[in-house]
């Protein structure tokens, strides 16, 4: 027993045809082709919350025609952050593919680690942009109050 997710996608050249309609041109999509795959646990620290998770091995590959595909799909087409899996979903989709708590705990609290060192870096004072916004400033200095040349010295031999 294994969670799987669906994704679509248009395929080959045999899927679509080109219409030619003397200078102008369309494209008409004929079929879908879906894919599924297992679902596994992943390793991408970019999630919005919870344990990450990543496409597995493909279980199933069939294609629809696409017409039919849009007439009976369920549902209104989600965007933004309707997209965005919870935390209680995000677990319960790698418990259902044979994660146990304990290692969806770990690679959240791994993800969590990469987070806050990420965030560090990038508000620390020892992060790269702090160095060279120092060094520019220290620039403006001998810029701005340039001490005065010194007079060249007559050397006795």
């Amino acid at each position: 027993m294994s969670a799987t997710d669906s994704s679509s996608s248009a395929s080959s050249d045999a899927d679509f045809q080109l219409l030619d309609n003397n200078a102008d041109s369309a494209i008409q999509f004929t079929d879908v082709e879906i894919r599924e795959f297992r679902v596994r646990l992943g390793d991408n620290p970019n999630c919005s919350a919870g344990a990450p998770i990543a496409l597995g091995d493909e279980v199933a590959c069939y294609s629809r025609n696409l017409e039919l595909y849009e007439h009976f799909r369920s549902g209104e087409r989600r965007h933004g952050k309707k997209l965005i899996l919870s935390v209680p979903k995000r677990a319960a989709l790698l418990m259902k593919a044979g994660y146990t708590v304990d290692e969806i705990a770990q690679a959240t609290m791994d993800v969590d680690v990469i987070k806050r060192q990420r965030r560090d870096s990038m508000s620390g004072s020892n992060n790269g942009w702090s160095k060279v916004k120092g060094m520019i400033s220290s620039m403006k200095n001998v810029v701005i109050s340039p001490s005065k040349p010194k007079e060249p010295t007559a050397r006795s031999a």
